[in-house]
Order: structure tokens, then C-alpha cells, then sequence
């Protein structure tokens, strides 16, 4: 803190050693990015309790793991000692302690706080909190103090660094959190992640093409819950489900209105935060604007849309669906989707028993392991070519070996073996199908032609191409123009027959109404 935060946080000097004027020392020492705000300091921290085994510790007393529902949330005064109201809370206490403050707990909802997740444990999101002031000296005098007064002591579980810098070159904020976490083992860990987001949306930012693509996505979604209400009265809703892209639109319908209000959210929360900064610029308040909600709503709102650009991106598929060797793969997959069910779930078994495995073997000794999801991560790589034996081979060199060995057998060999098995015979009897009957696809090359023939129109070809096309003509095509019109008008037929019944039923056909 001291030697890297307190010099670039409160820059003096610029790269060349040349002194800062007072507004240049507004700004981080990268010139680039302006303070958006005080730094803070926030602990939180554990209550000391009985140890199980007293007859061994006693008198020296104990202390948990993080748990937020049991975090000490406790007044103090200097030093954690307990607090006196009469001694702890007068002007000349305040005046005389830099930090009289930072020794009271502060609510999460006082502060715009949200729980965070480290490396070791989740935290919650108040906690004892130092502000940092605008200058580098008191800043030095405050971190002297809790020093002096030992701030951070054995019933610490984690202390963060928090901080928000603004970079008007590129229109973009970022916070900083700086985490460091003390278990209860008396290890540390620290973690530290830098988040850059948008404050505004400015329709003066955004190119044409941006512009249009928000443009025509509004209006799309505005148009599908209507085309999705009259499919529903029309087909009703147990034949609406039974089509999986029907359900794909109302998914992404869900998502995204969904996007759209947390984009909203996002929005307003960060007009109030710009708001808070700009009063305390007029007024000369110090408060720390707790960045970190904004940053959340804005992780919410980057998931959604990815989401929902993967979903409209499946729709591609729909198209891909006139193309006939697209279709055979559909059919391969559909033939074997009980094997490739009962395959899965044994896969998927295998696996969890292999992780669990590797967890207890590893686990306390390898980072990449020292969880049930790392370790999963760690396994599934093998499937790509990424094997770390070396590690395992150091840590454990016996149990190691038989482990991988066991896994590149059951699991790498033996399961994949069987999963192309299974396609190989499902891919045989989709060709033996396809084989019995005629050629109902090949809608991709009628367009082809189709386009071909009205660019010849404008542009006829020449006499060396008009030859090569008559040859080409000769040549059988997979395309049987009379089955794939006649697949048009079976379906045509189908439709016409449902809205047929579906007026039936709602007796609007006036002949029905005179019998």
C-alpha cells in the first residue's frame, strides 16, 4: 500500500520527474485516467470463540471460518476494544483519530454494497470501512494508524481495495477491487479483478451500422410476441410446443425483454452514481460511489445478450434445414438418440467418479484440483490434448500413474470408442433409408439455379459458357424438382386442413352457421 498504491493513486511527479499542477494530481500516475472518488479499505472479520478442544488451546481462543450470517458486525473503539459511546463518540475523539470511523461497522445496503466471491470464500458486501482523503499525506497518516492500532489482526478474514477511475479518451470506467483473503489455517490468498463498463449510451457514439442493427432487433421483437399469440390461436398451444423453434422464440423473447430491463437498470443506476460524483464536485464532499452494483448489472446484462445472440444464431439452422446434407446429420443424431442417452448418462457418470477420484488424490496438493469444478475442468481438457502428467507425476508419482492410466483407458479410449460406434451404425441406416426413397431435399441448389437464371437474364453468358451449361444440364442432379414440389403442396395441403378445423371449431364459417 504504501509503496505502490499511496505514489500512483496520489501521483506528484510525472515519468520525467517534473512536478504536477493541482488539477494534473487529480489524475492516476498513467495521465490517462482521472479519480472518480476516494479509494476505501473495507474488513470484515470473525468473532473469537471457545476452541472444541479446550483442553489443549485454553485459554487462547479460537476463530471460524467466514460465515456472513455470523461476521462480528460489532462497534469498537481504537485497537477493537470495546465500545464506550461516551469516549468513542465525542468531537475529540473524532478530531484527534484519523480513523475514529473505521472501527464501526457499516451496513452493505449504506454503501451500494454486493456479496463478493474470492478465491477462498464468498464475503459479504459491508464491513469496516477507511476512506481514503484527497491528499498523499493523510492518506500516509491513515494507513500509520491502523498500523499502529493493528486493524488488521487474527480475526480478519478479508480486506478489499476499492476504487473506480474514469478514461475520457475512450469513454470508459473501471473499477478496481484488490482482495486479499485470510483463512483460518493462517494462509492468505489475494485476488484482484479490474472491470471496465460504459456510464452512458450516447446515439452520438454509435456508427450507422450499429444504429441500424439496434433499429431493426427493436423492431423484430416487437413484431415476434404478436406472430407467437397468433400461432398460438390458430395451431393451439399443445401443437405450438411441439415445434422446438417455436420454443426457441419465446425463449428469446423472455431474454430479451429481460436484457432490455436490466440495460435499462443499468442505465439509471449509473445517471445517479455520474449524479453523486458531480454534487460532491460542487459541494467538496468526499463520499466513496460504490461502483460495484453497476459493474454487476452490467455482467447481467453482457450474459443475456450473449445468450440471446447464440439463440438467434441457432436460427440459422432453420434455414440450414432445406440443405440435404445438413438434414442427414439431423437424421443421424435423431436415429440414435436413445443410445446416445444411455451413453451420456454413463459418460457422465464415469466422469464424476473419475473426478471425485482425482479431488481426493490431488486436491491438497494442486491448485488446478483443489475444487470439484476445477478438477472437472482439469479432466476435460485431456479430451483436447492439454495433459498435465508432469504435475501429478511430482506431486504423486505411484497413485498419479495409475490414475491416468485408469482414465486414458475407461474414459478416453473405451467410452469414445463406443460413442463413434454408435454414430458409425446410426450413419449406415440413415443411407439406407435416404437410399429407398427419392430426392425430396436440395432446395439450397434450386435457389442457386434459380438466381443463376435471373442474373443470365440481365447478363447472357457467352457461347464458351452457354456450352459448358448445356453439358452440366446433361449431368444427373441429387435435386427431383417433381418430389420437392410435391413435399411444397403436401405441406400447403396440412396447413390448410388445421385452419380448416380450427374454423370448424370456432363456428365462423357462415355455411356452418345456416345448417
Amino acid at each position: 500500500m504504501k509503496d505502490s498504491f499511496i505514489p500512483a493513486f496520489y501521483p506528484i511527479q510525472n515519468y520525467a520527474g517534473g512536478s504536477l499542477t493541482a488539477l494534473e494530481r487529480q489524475w492516476f500516475k498513467d495521465m490517462s485516467s482521472i479519480r472518480v472518488g476516494p479509494a476505501q479499505l473495507r474488513l470484515v472479520r470473525m468473532k473469537e470463540n471457545a476452541c472444541p478442544y479446550q483442553t489443549l488451546t485454553w485459554p487462547y481462543p479460537c476463530v471460524d471460518q467466514y460465515r456472513e450470517a455470523e461476521e462480528d458486525r460489532s462497534p469498537y473503539c481504537l485497537g477493537w476494544q470495546l465500545y464506550n459511546r461516551v469516549t468513542c463518540n465525542g468531537y475529540i475523539y473524532k478530531y484527534r483519530y484519523f480513523t475514529s470511523d473505521s472501527w464501526t461497522y457499516t451496513l452493505a445496503s449504506d454503501v451500494w454494497g454486493v456479496s463478493m466471491a474470492g478465491n477462498y470464500n464468498t464475503y459479504g458486501g459491508g464491513g469496516y470501512i477507511l476512506k481514503f482523503v484527497r491528499n498523499r499525506e493523510n492518506a500516509h497518516l491513515l494507513l500509520q494508524e491502523l498500523v499502529k492500532y493493528d486493524w488488521i489482526n487474527r480475526q480478519s478474514r478479508a480486506v478489499w481495495l476499492e476504487f473506480t477511475l474514469y478514461n475520457p479518451n475512450v469513454n470508459l470506467f473501471s473499477y478496481a477491487t484488490l482482495l486479499v483473503e485470510f483463512t483460518e489455517l493462517g494462509g492468505a490468498f489475494t485476488w484482484s479483478k479490474v472491470q471496465a463498463f460504459s456510464p452512458v449510451l450516447s446515439l452520438s457514439s454509435l456508427s450507422f451500422i450499429p444504429l441500424v442493427c439496434y433499429a431493426v432487433c427493436m423492431v423484430y421483437y416487437v413484431y415476434l410476441p404478436f406472430n407467437i399469440i397468433w400461432n398460438l390461436s390458430v395451431f393451439g398451444l399443445s401443437s405450438f410446443i411441439k415445434k422446438p423453434w417455436n420454443i426457441v422464440d419465446c425463449l428469446s423473447i423472455a431474454i430479451a425483454y429481460s436484457a432490455l430491463t436490466t440495460f435499462v437498470l443499468r442505465m439509471e443506476n449509473t445517471y445517479t452514481a455520474v449524479e453523486m460524483f458531480y454534487d460532491d464536485k460542487k459541494t467538496g464532499a468526499n463520499r466513496f460511489i460504490n461502483y460495484g452494483h453497476i459493474v454487476l448489472w452490467d455482467n447481467v446484462f453482457n450474459t443475456l445478450l450473449a445468450i440471446l445472440v447464440f439463440l438467434s444464431t441457432l436460427k440459422i439452422l432453420k434455414i440450414l434445414g432445406y440443405n440435404k446434407r445438413f438434414t442427414e446429420i439431423i437424421a443421424v443424431l435423431t436415429q440414435a438418440g436413445k443410445e446416445l442417452l444411455t451413453f451420456g448418462i454413463l459418460l457422465v457418470t464415469l466422469l464424476f467418479a473419475f473426478v471425485s477420484f482425482a479431488y481426493l488424490l490431488f486436491g491438497s496438493k494442486l491448485f488446478g484440483y483443489n475444487s470439484l469444478f476445477n478438477t472437472s475442468v482439469s479432466l476435460v481438457n485431456t479430451f483436447i490434448g492439454r495433459n498435465k502428467l508432469r504435475t501429478l507425476v511430482d506431486v504423486s508419482p505411484m497413485t498419479a500413474e495409475f490414475f491416468y492410466i485408469t482414465y486414458v483407458t475407461v474414459v478416453i479410449m473405451f467410452m469414445l470408442t463406443i460413442f463413434m460406434s454408435i454414430l458409425n451404425n446410426s450413419i449406415t441406416a440413415v443411407r439406407l433409408q435416404n437410399a429407398k426413397h427419392a430426392v425430396m431435399f436440395g432446395m439450397i441448389k434450386v435457389l442457386k439455379k434459380s438466381v443463376r437464371e435471373v442474373f443470365e437474364f440481365f447478363f447472357p453468358p457467352r457461347r464458351k459458357d452457354l456450352k459448358e451449361k448445356k453439358t452440366e444440364d446433361v449431368i444427373a442432379e441429387d435435386i427431383d424438382v417433381k418430389a420437392t414440389l410435391q413435399s411444397i403442396r403436401q405441406s400447403l395441403a396440412r396447413y390448410e386442413n388445421k385452419v380448416g378445423i380450427y374454423v370448424e371449431n370456432k363456428d365462423i364459417s357462415p355455411i356452418n352457421k345456416s345448417a
